[in-house]
């Protein structure tokens, strides 16, 4: 059976600033749920870090999961 599965988030800083990624898989092969966590906290650090920033920096994160089988 495929799946598919789409990562929307938006990462909110203390000063005011902010970014945000789309991201999106189909496969044949289903990953599990708590595998696209993993990949979206990797993806998280690594951009915070990129942005010269510590996760003690960040106020909050809007994630959005949308998982789903197609036949």
């Amino acid at each position: 059976m495929d799946y598919k599965t789409e990562n929307k988030y938006k990462v909110f800083f203390k000063d005011g600033t902010s970014f945000d990624s789309n991201g999106s898989a189909d496969s044949r092969k289903k990953n599990t749920i708590d595998n696209e966590f993993q990949w979206v906290a990797f993806h998280i650090e690594k951009e915070v870090s990129l942005a010269g920033k510590t996760l003690a920096d960040v106020e909050k994160v809007e994630y959005t999961l949308n998982y789903q089988d197609r036949e």
